[in-house]
């Protein structure tokens, strides 16, 4: 006797799997996990789940600083949004590192001041005031390989 996969049959096809619905979105070129990056063209697409409401951005990462869990070559899919809260991954424009994806650590909105860290240790914390826009909360990575 075999053992039904996902509730399938041993004889079920890959077609008679449930579709997730999808829709797509542009990947833009690209967010900084290192040195700020701001460059802002369509360099592809990528599918993102309906019942994701809302308007959904996302990015090709450049650089090293968010590695291990964010690599040279990821794309980050954020919900736009400013309603963040601290720990959250973040996409975030900064007047001087331009596009960058961090881990948000502190925010007081009455001053108007953040700071964002990276992953990897070898990445100093980025104080943000005048200037700074979060423009997202990161909801998936995916990783370069999955592209292959």
């Amino acid at each position: 006797m075999s053992v039904p996969w996902y509730g399938f049959s041993a004889n079920a096809s890959v077609e008679d799997a449930p579709r997730i619905a999808t829709r797509t979105i542009d990947v833009l070129d690209g967010v900084g996990a290192g040195p700020g990056y701001d460059d802002g063209r369509k360099v592809g697409e990528v599918e993102i789940p309906t019942e994701w409401s809302g308007l959904h951005a996302a990015y090709l990462v450049y650089g090293d600083s968010m590695a291990p869990d964010i690599r040279d070559g990821d794309t980050v899919i954020a919900k736009v949004t400013e309603a963040v809260e601290l720990g959250d991954v973040v996409v975030v424009y900064h007047p001087d590192h331009g596009m960058i994806v961090k881990k948000l650590l502190i925010s007081n909105e009455k001053e108007r001041r953040a700071v964002f860290a990276s992953r990897n240790p070898d990445y100093a914390k980025i104080l943000c005031c005048d200037g700074c826009r979060i423009i997202g909360k990161v909801r998936r990575v995916k990783n370069i390989k999955d592209y292959f």
